[in-house]
């Protein structure tokens, strides 16, 4: 009589432990960018409303926003001026706004490796009626400098071009038909 073989032989089942390994090497840092991304994102969406107010908050006094020795709220730290509260989040630790309007965001230890405690500047930048934001950290996350990147793009003078535009015409209220 035959012998049928039953299950697997040693080398066919080194073969699939091979292949799993080589499958975790590459998936395991792509899904850790991935979560340093998305909590990039939470992390910046956070600041919009401070962003915002710091702009109403400057047209509504007449300062231009990133000329020298613009003032937006009267001291450091005043966040009650613009009718907002300092961030924190599971991603901010702490925010900090400048008296020219600059917002600086701590990232908080749950965001990523290289990113503890680092910081992220939001500065504003006005030109002809258009607020724009140039934004700074000091990470050294390869994946937060491509995060960023990506919604701070500069041009050749190094300036913020298409970050946050708003306008006086589309920060006035619509009217419902």
């Amino acid at each position: 009589m035959k012998n049928l073989q039953k299950g697997f032989t040693l080398i066919e089942l080194m073969i699939v432990v091979a292949i799993i390994g080589i499958l975790a090497a590459v998936a395991i840092p792509n899904y850790k960018d991935y979560t340093v991304k998305t909590k990039m994102g939470a992390a910046v969406s956070a600041v919009s409303a401070i962003k915002t107010a710091v702009i109403e908050k400057a047209q509504t006094d007449g300062v231009s926003l990133g000329a020298t020795g613009a003032t937006v709220i009267s001291a450091d730290g005043e966040f009650g001026e613009i009718g907002q509260k300092a961030i924190t989040s599971k991603e901010i630790s702490k925010t900090e706004i400048d008296t020219a309007g600059a917002i600086t965001i701590t990232l908080d230890k749950n965001v990523g490796s290289d990113v503890d405690g680092k910081t992220v500047t939001f500065t504003p930048i006005a030109a002809n009626g258009v607020v724009q934001w140039d934004i700074t950290t000091n990470a050294d996350n390869t994946a937060v400098t491509a995060y960023l990147t990506t919604i701070d793009v500069k041009d050749n003078a190094g300036k913020t071009d298409l970050t946050t535009v708003l306008t006086p015409a589309n920060l006035e209220p619509k009217a419902v038909e």
